[in-house]
C-alpha cells in the first residue's frame, strides 16, 4: 500500500510543471521540382535583397543557407508555362529543415505544392 502512494505523489510531482515554448530550430529551405516545367524561386529574408534560384524539371535546390530558428521567410514560385508565369507566394517560418514539393503546374491555374518538414 506505501508502494502504491508513493508511486501517486511521484506521479502528481510531474504534473501541471510547464515546460514553456520549444524553441524553433535552424534549418535549411528545399524546393523539389516534380513537374516538367522550369521554376524560378525567389527567397526574401528579411531586409536582405532577394536571391533567385532555377529549378530545372525534376530538379532539387537547396534555396538557403541555414537560417536561425523563427526567420521568417517568403518564397515566390513561378512557372513557364507557354511563356506565362503564374506566380505563387508561400510565407513561411523556419522550424528546422523545410521542403517544398511543387507537384503540379496547371495552365490556367495555381502551383500545388506541398510543405514537409519542420
Amino acid at each position: 500500500m506505501r508502494y502504491m502512494l508513493l508511486l501517486a505523489l511521484l506521479g502528481l510531482a510531474g504534473c501541471g510543471r510547464s515546460t514553456g515554448p520549444v524553441p524553433s530550430e535552424p534549418g535549411k529551405i528545399t524546393v523539389r521540382n516534380e513537374t516538367s516545367n522550369k521554376l524560378k524561386v525567389t527567397v526574401y529574408v528579411g531586409d536582405e535583397e532577394p536571391s533567385e534560384i532555377w529549378i530545372d524539371p525534376h530538379g532539387t535546390e537547396e534555396v538557403s543557407g541555414t537560417l536561425p530558428g523563427g526567420t521568417k521567410v517568403k518564397i515566390i514560385l513561378e512557372a513557364v508555362t507557354g511563356g506565362i508565369r503564374k506566380p505563387t507566394e508561400i510565407d513561411l517560418t523556419v522550424d528546422g529543415n523545410l521542403m517544398i514539393r511543387v507537384t503540379n503546374v496547371a495552365y490556367e491555374g495555381p502551383i500545388t505544392y506541398e510543405i514537409t518538414g519542420g
